[in-house]
């Protein structure tokens, strides 16, 4: 069965799983959404505002701006020539992407001249990912190939020396660049077992632990409508981490972030476009560009900052919960908070913890990510002739993607399914095993793994007889499989 709208569709052959996720198609209708969803305001946004202009100059925040700008300096060594093209040419895979951006700069001599290369923005919806019902889609901002190539160098270079620990009073804050399971073991080991007040961050996705009156509780956060939280303070904070000596033509660009057009093309005509001034009085956040991340990283830097003022003012007085929101609301945002739920329950980067039949704390990837990977693909299954054939390798082939990714009773479920189908797609599987990068990891026990989703034990192997007996077409749903797409996911 194949859903399709207009440039973009799924192909579903089963065995899937039944959630409410909603797929946007590509329509003036959704542009217009994900431009609301960035430009609207928040229902206390003069007070919000207010806070995190007055939080801009905070010592805390100074303090930690000036230690990533000598981190910074110290790993940038090369000129902006020299590091563009490092840059473009290492392995990676948009290369060649980025080799086209070299040359069209290098015929434009304008690698120093952001007027040249940082014109316009080309407004799009994210048509691919499924979502909350009712949520508004997302809403990119495509700077071009050439303006993410000229910047890229240095921000990712921002984002390393973010990764060692920083000091914001008595909290270390600690930004995890990519989601290894190796460095994700020792952050839930160390949230949910070392008595500290840390943070570990990734862009709005927070999880940490704080100690209050000599307890310690474990928290994890999000921040709310978080694209249209940063104004100004958090672009003026940024541009101080990129103005560094010789790359000054970077944070002239992202100065001159606030006054592109933005160029929307109506989906059905493409010669029909539409061209919006941003307004006079802010700026705004696009989603997919590079600097999203740094952006979302320092508003986690001022929500510490208020936490910890907070803190110092109110401990006794306040609960964790209202300590954590009413710091989150000194820095200028509304957050959502989890505070001391069971073990399993935190999230981070679509990971938890759970133990392993050794005792330890192991981090797994949320078993919603591999229920709505197979079934079904973006558009057509990868291959040719039968559809049957090509969609149970294709799903054997996501398994085998997720083979690090925890050893537990679904797994061995999804297994059984799939891959005595596929004769041509060998598992490579074992219950205790090494990976690539040398973490060992035994099998997941299945009432840790139980208890992130609140279902008992008979529950989950219900939902393996369901995959173990089901065949090509086959829909899923149970009460299992509900509440991990809920707990998940939000469906």
């Amino acid at each position: 069965m194949t859903f399709k709208p207009r440039n973009f569709h799924k192909s579903f052959v089963g065995p899937g799983f039944s959630h409410s996720g909603t797929v946007y198609a590509c329509s003036g209708n959704n542009l217009t959404l994900g431009l609301r969803r960035i430009i609207g305001k928040r229902v206390d946004e003069e007070l919000l505002l207010g806070n995190q202009r007055r939080m801009e100059h905070n010592e805390l925040v100074t303090n930690f701006i000036d230690v990533i700008v000598s981190r910074t300096k110290r790993i940038v060594d090369d000129t902006p020539t020299d590091s563009i093209i490092k840059y473009a040419m290492a392995p990676h895979a948009k290369r060649k992407m980025r080799m086209n951006a070299l040359k069209n700069l290098d015929e434009l001599h304008a690698v120093a001249k952001y007027e040249k290369w940082c014109i316009e923005v080309l407004g799009k919806s994210k048509v691919y990912e499924f979502a909350k019902p009712g949520k508004r889609p997302r809403f990119i901002g495509d700077f071009g190939s050439e303006a993410a190539l000229v910047g890229g160098y240095l921000v990712e270079h921002i984002k390393e020396a973010m990764t060692e620990p920083v000091t914001i009073g008595s909290f270390d804050i600690v930004f995890i660049k990519s989601p290894k399971l190796i460095i994700l073991d020792e952050v839930f080991r160390t949230v949910h077992q070392n008595r500290r007040n840390i943070i570990y961050y990734h862009s709005d996705d927070v999880i940490g632990s704080i100690i209050l009156d000599g307890v310690h509780h474990t928290f994890e956060m999000d921040i709310s409508s978080c694209d249209c939280s940063n104004q100004g303070p958090i672009f003026r904070s940024v541009d101080k981490l990129l103005r560094l000596p010789g790359y000054e033509h970077v944070a002239d660009a992202f100065a001159n972030y606030s006054n592109l057009g933005v160029k929307l093309k109506d989906p059905w005509k493409k010669e029909k476009t539409i061209h919006l001034k941003q307004p006079a009085d802010g700026v705004i956040e696009y989603s997919g560009t590079r600097l999203t991340t740094v952006l979302n990283n320092m508003a986690i830097v001022f929500i510490c900052a208020g936490i910890e003022i907070i803190k110092e003012e109110m401990q006794g007085l306040l609960s964790p919960q209202d300590i954590l929101l009413v710091g989150a609301n000194l820095a200028g945002y509304e957050v959502t908070l989890l505070v001391d739920p069971p073990m399993e329950r935190l999230t981070f980067l679509k990971h938890n913890a759970c133990y392993g039949v050794d005792g330890e704390i192991w981090a797994v990837q949320n078993l919603g990510v591999i229920l709505r990977a197979v079934g079904q693909c973006d558009n057509d299954f990868p291959g040719s002739g039968c559809v049957e054939t090509r969609g149970n390798e294709f799903n054997s082939s996501v398994l085998l993607g997720c083979q690090w990714m925890g050893d537990h009773v679904l797994h061995d479920a999804l297994k059984d399914c799939f891959f005595k189908r596929t004769p041509r797609v060998k598992p490579r599987w074992r219950n205790d095993y090494v990976d690539k990068t040398g973490r060992y990891a035994p099998r997941i026990d299945t009432y840790s793994l139980c208890r992130r989703y609140g279902v008992t034990i008979s529950q989950m192997e219900e939902l393996c007889d369901y995959i173990l007996h089901s065949g090509p077409g086959d829909l899923i749903r149970t009460r299992c499989s509900d509440a991990i797409f809920l707990i998940d996911y939000g469906l």
